[in-house]
């Protein structure tokens, strides 16, 4: 995947290739994997199950970056890792030269102030994982976000990001917020995965069914994700 992924966008933006995994032995052949192929950069996620404490994630984190000279973008998502990336761990993580963001995902718009706070301009701070509260995130400083939508109406994506981050054009940036908010709810409220597959099918770019234990969405949903996309001109 990450391979194939690196191949065909070629270039023409950068490639980000998750790397995360259970064990750090695992993480840092995913890195150095990531390095060897041309990747741009790696994402990184705190193992889940195993409830780290602080010192363990400095470690985990440490060997991955010092694994590859590739820049390297911290995800936290404390709802599935059971480690939240608080602004005191985030000032020693910082110290690392090749981290250069965090995918801060704890639907908490408060948190990004008080990243660019403690870090300063050391750390970008990009959304993640909370489609329906991008403005609020751009407003409070967050540059860009990552996200599941993005499959479905990237160009929309893309657009509310330069109203919002690059034209400083608040109107505009409402607009396309207030436009964009009955799929992006669908999205977060429907199993993200399972909803993007189906989106997909319905754009007429089909990407299989959800892999197992997830299931796909059922006809209501189904119903209801294609009338948000018709009213985006998606489908």
């Amino acid at each position: 995947m990450a391979e194939a992924t690196v191949k065909t966008l070629s270039g023409q933006v950068p490639a980000i290739i998750g790397v995360s995994a259970v064990t750090t032995r695992d993480a840092v052949a995913n890195a150095r994997h990531a390095q060897d192929i041309g990747a741009d950069g790696v994402l990184l996620s705190i193992p889940t199950y195993y409830a780290l404490g602080a010192e363990q994630v400095l470690a985990h984190v440490q060997a991955v970056a010092s694994s590859t000279e590739l820049p390297l973008i911290l995800y936290n998502n404390p709802f599935t890792s059971q480690v939240d990336l608080t602004t005191d761990l985030l000032e020693k993580l910082v110290e690392n030269p090749t981290l250069v963001a965090v995918k801060e995902a704890t639907m908490d718009v408060n948190r990004i102030p008080l990243i660019q706070q403690t870090v300063g301009d050391r750390l970008e701070v990009l959304g993640g994982g909370f489609d329906p509260y991008a403005l609020p995130a751009f407003v409070a400083g967050a540059r860009g976000w990552t996200t599941g939508m993005a499959n479905l109406v990237p160009r929309l994506c893309v657009q509310l990001q330069q109203a919002a981050v690059q034209d400083r054009d608040l109107d505009r940036a409402q607009q396309l917020d207030r436009a964009l908010a009955p799929l992006a709810n669908l999205l977060v409220n429907n199993n993200l995965s399972a909803a993007v597959k189906c989106g997909l099918r319905l754009i007429g770019r089909p990407a299989g069914a959800p892999r197992p234990p997830l299931q796909p969405v059922g006809p209501e949903v189904e119903e209801q994700l294609r009338t948000a996309l018709a009213a985006l001109d998606q489908a």
